[in-house]
């Protein structure tokens, strides 16, 4: 790489510089040897001549190739830094820098908008105490992972602008370290994409109201029917008449399920705790898919602790994660298969698996398994009847009840389903 002209003139004073100096200091040496001691003085100067011409050769050349490799990169670097420092400053998605306790130290333009702030204000910004998400656990759990050194990735919250207006973001914040001193938070407002939710659940629901008293109609008249003598039916009247019964039943479940998504997801579900033996409740449960356990000559087994635990929770929310995770064991495993049904409790919680020896789930679709419409593809090959709505309605109801579910699965062997949920509802806000 070639040096600009200033590098070449202060290489060029460098090179002077020792070409005047070191003549001076070989004759200097000259003149006290030859002084001191008596031999020809050309045996002294030609040494000396080419020891420093050698000297002032390879001098030369170092500090030359230090100028050319040592500028590109120093110009590289700085290059790098500015086009960051741009790239951060005028991105679209809004990027703060703050310290450990949320306080912002630097933001860019698209966060400054979000904000509502100015570049002046939005350094007063406490981040964490704009969070306004109910219940707070999320933003505990949050906390507790910043303060162990691990990453936020794409958590949804609820902020609240200088303003005063809440937006709805999502979240992801880098941390470097237990102990580093700041850490780099992205916001992507997803605001209009929750009205949009908001609007299409409000329908949802609206839709699901007004079918619901036809489909009611039809299934009463058809139990009417069925109570009556079927003497005068032929065999084909009865096969109508039993799939009647069969879809609007099916009719009437996918609106039950369209309903409790909508509640779920718009927040006008109002829970109404109630307190329940836990071993009688799941052998409740289970006594609810007799028919389809003897169908298909199924083991299901209930295996409580020894002594039976009480739980407060919502009944509906309760039956909907008991009663899907049993049905879809049941559903889901070949006949004459394994289902085995357990809880176990520390005092405060109550963890409740679901296992069976079914067609389990693909390891590359597990992690949408819990994901609105979504069905596993053997799932849908097994020829089942489904929606694709039951586990995501069974998460949303077990997170409402302040609980979590996971799972574990491998194809072909079967599944595990673990619901953890406190014993006694969080008090409310």
């Amino acid at each position: 790489m070639q040096l600009s002209f200033s590098q070449r003139i202060v290489s060029g004073l460098r090179t002077l510089w020792l070409v005047v100096f070191t003549p001076v200091l070989v004759a200097l040496v000259a003149y006290v040897l030859l002084s001191v001691l008596t031999i020809p003085g050309w045996m002294i100067l030609i040494p000396l001549f080419l020891l420093s011409t050698i000297y002032v050769y390879r001098r030369s050349r170092s500090r030359r190739n230090q100028a050319v490799s040592y500028t590109p990169q120093t110009t590289e670097l700085a290059f790098a830094k500015a086009q960051l420092q741009h790239l951060f400053e005028h991105s679209p998605v809004p990027y703060l820098r703050i310290d450990q306790a949320g306080n912002v130290l630097m933001a860019n333009l698209a966060a400054v908008r979000l904000f509502g702030a100015t570049t002046e204000t939005v350094t007063t910004i406490r981040l964490f105490e704009r969070i306004q998400t109910d219940p707070n656990a999320e933003l505990s759990v949050l906390l507790g992972k910043l303060e162990s050194g691990v990453s936020i990735d794409d958590l949804e919250f609820i902020i609240s602008t200088l303003g005063g207006e809440e937006r709805w973001v999502r979240m992801s914040i880098y941390v470097a370290g237990i102990n580093a001193p700041e850490r780099l938070v992205t916001l992507v407002d997803i605001t209009q994409q929750k009205r949009i939710d908001q609007a299409k659940s409000e329908f949802v629901a609206l839709a699901a109201h007004q079918l619901r008293t036809p489909i009611a109609a039809i299934r009463w008249n058809v139990e009417l029917l069925e109570s009556t003598d079927l003497s005068s039916f032929v065999e084909k009247q009865r096969s109508y008449l039993g799939k009647v019964a069969r879809n609007a039943a099916r009719m009437m479940t996918l609106i039950n399920d369209f309903l409790s998504v909508s509640k779920l997801e718009t927040g006008t579900f109002e829970a109404d705790p109630e307190t329940v033996d836990f071993t009688a409740y799941l052998g409740e449960i289970i006594d609810e898919f007799a028919a389809l356990v003897s169908q298909k000559q199924l083991e299901v087994t209930l295996h409580p602790p020894a002594i039976p635990a009480t739980a407060t929770a919502d009944m509906r929310l309760l039956h909907i994660v008991t009663s899907n995770l049993i049905s879809n064991a049941c559903k889901y495993t070949p006949a004459q298969g394994r289902v085995t049904v357990t809880y176990t409790t520390d005092g405060t919680t109550i963890t409740f698996t679901v296992k069976d020896t079914g067609i389990g789930v693909p390891q590359s679709e597990q992690g949408r398994l819990f994901s609105k419409f979504f069905r596993a593809t053997n799932a849908r090959k097994h020829r089942q009847e489904g929606t694709g709505l039951g586990l995501y309605i069974v998460k949303q109801s077990a997170e409402m009840m302040g609980g979590t579910i996971a799972m574990q699965s491998t194809e072909g062997q079967g599944s595990t389903f673990i619901v953890t949920f406190p014993m006694q509802p969080a008090p409310q806000a």
